[in-house]
């Protein structure tokens, strides 16, 4: 279900060609939340987003193929915990996992019958000694899959260490057993009154709630905090910013806690399945 223009989607092609598999691609995307998903199919690789419309088809059919596939392997950015649970409950063989197209694509995932526990990390380096963390919590990658630069004005460029370790600019965290959780991007993160906020922990949560659709939240200019995290939202019918607020309440401290809800912009929904968090700054800044 992952376009063939990303680099994960792609190599879910060449994955088929050198294990003997074959490829389901459908004519119509919406046949994946739907009765007639296919019976054939054993494993799926999706992102939260078609993981949740699955979970919220109603369709007590398509729930019990779920279970009968082999591996749904979700990623390509954050994984609400809710969404997470919510398939473990049901039984569904899931994997959770982080990757880049710098590195073709897949970095860490989970093991077979994993925990729950486990299931709420990005999981283990598929290659060991591929990745580590600095003194700042940033993730740096590098192993056979990596690649080989960027091609800029006819010139690669390589953003390599000596070593040959990559960068992401992603920050994260290992558990006691060697499990990578991913706290969000270094160059999102804010600080709002002396505390480092990273967006994507608080668009989880919201996700989580079940109150919208889509989120992204932006740092605003606050006289008295510095910054303070803003979010534009996609409300579900009949769901309430009211409701919303109060179940953030109890999941979040203050300081995290949105200062402002604005609608999501009509001219900022598309079908693209990630939110750019720059474009959302422009808009932002373009119509104080």
């Amino acid at each position: 279900s992952l376009p063939v223009f990303h680099v994960s989607g792609l190599s879910i092609i060449f994955r088929a060609i050198v294990g003997g598999a074959r490829v389901f691609i459908p004519d119509d995307i919406q046949i994946l939340y739907s009765d007639n998903f296919p019976e054939e199919v054993t494993h799926i690789s999706v992102v939260s987003t078609i993981l949740w419309r699955i979970i919220n088809s109603n369709s007590f059919i398509l729930k019990e193929k779920m279970k009968k596939l082999k591996a749904i392997l979700v990623g390509g950015g954050p994984v609400p915990g809710g969404l997470v649970k919510t398939a473990y409950e049901y039984g569904w063989r899931l994997y959770t996992t982080y990757g880049m197209s710098e590195m073709a694509s897949q970095i860490t995932t989970t093991l077979e019958n994993d925990t729950l526990e486990h299931l709420l990390t990005s999981g283990k380096p598929l290659i060991p000694g591929s990745v580590k963390l600095n003194d700042k919590g940033e993730i740096y990658v590098r192993g056979p899959t990596r690649f080989e630069g960027y091609l800029e004005d006819g010139k690669l460029k390589t953003p390599f260490d000596e070593e040959g370790w990559f960068g992401t600019g992603d920050l994260g965290k290992w558990t006691e057993d060697g499990y990578l959780c991913i706290l969000g991007r270094k160059d999102n993160m804010f600080i709002c009154a002396g505390e480092n906020i990273y967006p994507e922990e608080i668009e989880t949560c919201i996700l989580e709630s079940g109150y919208v659709r889509r989120v992204i939240v932006i740092p605003q200019e606050d006289d008295e905090y510095g910054k303070v995290p803003i979010a534009y939202l996609d409300f579900e019918e009949n769901k309430t910013e009211a409701g919303l607020l109060n179940y953030l309440k109890t999941k979040l401290p203050p300081i995290k806690i949105p200062k402002k809800f604005y609608p999501f912009p009509d001219a900022l929904k598309t079908p693209d399945l990630k939110i750019s968090r720059t474009v959302f700054t422009k808009y932002r800044n373009n119509h104080i």
